[in-house]
């Protein structure tokens, strides 16, 4: 009897746990659009080239200067005197069953082509360092105009709430902007991380500019732009006959989840001498 209950106990386990890894989708919504580079790369997807990249350097204001990023960080980015950052750019519109809009919710993205349904639009300006500027940049870029300063356009949504969460590919980890507030966006599957990086631009008449719908903490003088580190939280653990094993949720956040936050366990073991 005990051991038809241990079986009965584990159907529904496994049960809970497909439901739960269902929700994560496996293709990035249609259009052509521009995420930020983690460390990792661009993200692993099931069609092959999906994404090219792009880097843009840029020379910050010289005196006194007062970059600076967030203790966590995992942009493939270099934040010093001056900054260099990468994009992964998503620049063929492929077409198939499983493709899809962009959700509701409130995050932001980099422009590239035609704005995607159910987005709005909009702009950053950096007035970069005047004097004896060395700006450079390489490979594909977002909309934008890079000279002597940076202007660099993106896509929100922005009538969504943050709190509910959205499906995206979760096969490796990716980027998405903060919109409206410092909070970050939920995904299923997902823990979030908030991350930034400061700028500091043109002292002398700074034109620092913004227009539109545009990332959290961009805008006026000296761009803070916010970030969101998204890492997948769907676990799976396998273990033997033999083997024990202690587990603990992952720690985030001084050792809370953020509000909202669903992660799930799997286990996969031998029902052999259960």
């Amino acid at each position: 009897m005990a051991r038809k209950v241990l079986y009965s106990l584990q159907s529904i386990l496994f049960l809970w746990i497909a439901v739960g890894y269902s929700e994560a989708t496996l293709t990035w919504p249609a259009g052509t659009y521009g995420i930020p580079r983690a460390k990792v790369g661009c993200p692993v997807t099931v069609i092959s080239k999906v994404w090219a990249t792009g880097w843009r350097f840029e020379d910050i204001e010289d005196s006194a200067t007062n970059n600076y990023k967030s203790p966590s960080f995992h942009l493939n980015a270099t934040v010093g005197k001056d900054i260099n950052r990468t994009f992964c750019i998503k620049t063929e519109d492929i077409i198939s069953e499983e493709d899809s809009e962009w959700p509701q919710g409130k995050y932001c993205i980099y422009k590239k082509g035609d704005c995607p349904k159910g987005l709005e639009e909009g702009y950053l300006f950096w007035h970069d360092e005047h004097n004896k500027n060395i700006n450079d940049q390489g490979g594909t870029l977002p909309d934008g105009e890079y000279d002597k300063d940076t202007l660099i356009f993106y896509y929100c949504r922005t009538g969504g709430d943050k709190f509910k969460a959205i499906s995206l590919p979760l096969i490796s980890p990716f980027y998405l902007k903060a919109f409206s507030t410092s909070e970050r966006q939920r995904v299923q599957g997902a823990i979030a991380t908030e991350e930034y990086i400061r700028y500091d631009n043109e002292d002398a008449k700074n034109q620092d500019a913004y227009n539109g719908s545009y990332p959290y903490d961009g805008g006026g003088r000296n761009h803070k732009i916010a970030h969101c580190y998204y890492e997948s939280c769907l676990y799976t653990y396998s273990l033997d006959n033999d083997e024990q094993m202690q587990f603990t949720s992952p720690k985030f956040f001084d050792n809370r989840f953020p509000s909202e936050q669903k992660c799930t366990w799997r286990f996969v073991f031998s029902r052999e001498g259960q």
